[in-house]
């Protein structure tokens, strides 16, 4: 989350999840069952992490004895088509993550570089390099990777901001599965890059506090990678291990 506003919002439904999470013994029985097989586990105070580079925990619940914990993925929607931010990468760092060439990282820099160039608007891809696109795309699992970051996020909670409910994911056999779906589409607003049903891959935009960079290079902040999640989508489409109600 980069703005303000989305950082503060993501901070309260960390901590509003670290608050509420043991008031409901059903829902957090069915996350330790799911993920250490068991619930006869002594556990401590839910932690929340706050932003780190490349991970993905926002919620750490330590297990008692042990070196290990249970480590949640936390995300907050509003509205019908509610979107978050799973990760953002400079291009060149992006295709290197997903083993993209280099003659196919030149080939989204120039795409990328068009639209900052047209001030953001008008499609990402053009109709005619959608197939060259999808073969870039096709063997490659960019949600998948965005999701898992470099700590493993074993629980993927999201909160609905209308219904004032949590649902809650088992990461490695709910999340993982359906956003490795490798169909690709593109989206009929913006020309950006759907994976699936709920990954969608786009330039990020936005000009703002990138003072001294060149908007129209490469690694400015505006023409790096955004990976996101249709978030609302998905918490409306895949049945939940658990879920409980609280207000914020």
């Amino acid at each position: 989350m980069t703005s303000r506003g989305n950082t503060r919002r993501g901070t309260n439904t960390e901590h509003l999840f670290a608050d509420t999470i043991a008031e409901h013994p059903n829902a957090f029985s069915a996350i330790l069952s799911i993920v250490f097989k068991s619930t006869n586990i002594k556990v401590g105070k839910p932690v929340v992490i706050g932003s780190q580079y490349h991970r993905k925990t926002d919620v750490e619940i330590p297990v008692l004895n042990s070196s290990t914990s249970l480590r949640i993925n936390v995300k907050s929607y509003t509205g019908s088509n509610g979107y978050n931010q799973i990760e953002r990468r400079k291009m060149d760092d992006f295709c290197r993550r997903n083993q993209i060439s280099k003659s196919d990282e030149k080939i989204l820099t120039e795409i990328w570089l068009r639209k900052s160039m047209n001030d953001g608007k008008g499609l990402l891809v053009h109709t005619n390099e959608r197939k060259r696109v999808c073969d870039i795309f096709r063997h490659i699992l960019p949600g998948a990777s965005a999701f898992i970051g470099n700590d493993h996020p074993q629980v993927l909670g999201i909160y609905s901001n209308q219904i004032s409910t949590w649902h809650l994911y088992d990461m490695g056999n709910q999340v993982l599965p359906v956003v490795q779906n490798t169909e690709i589409q593109f989206t009929e607003r913006g020309g950006n890059i759907q994976i699936g049903e709920y990954i969608v891959i786009q330039r990020k935009g936005s000009r703002r506090g990138e003072s001294g960079t060149d908007p129209f290079s490469i690694e400015h902040g505006s023409n790096h990678v955004q990976i996101k999640m249709r978030t609302s989508h998905f918490f409306n489409t895949v049945v939940p291990i658990a879920q409980y109600t609280c207000e914020t």
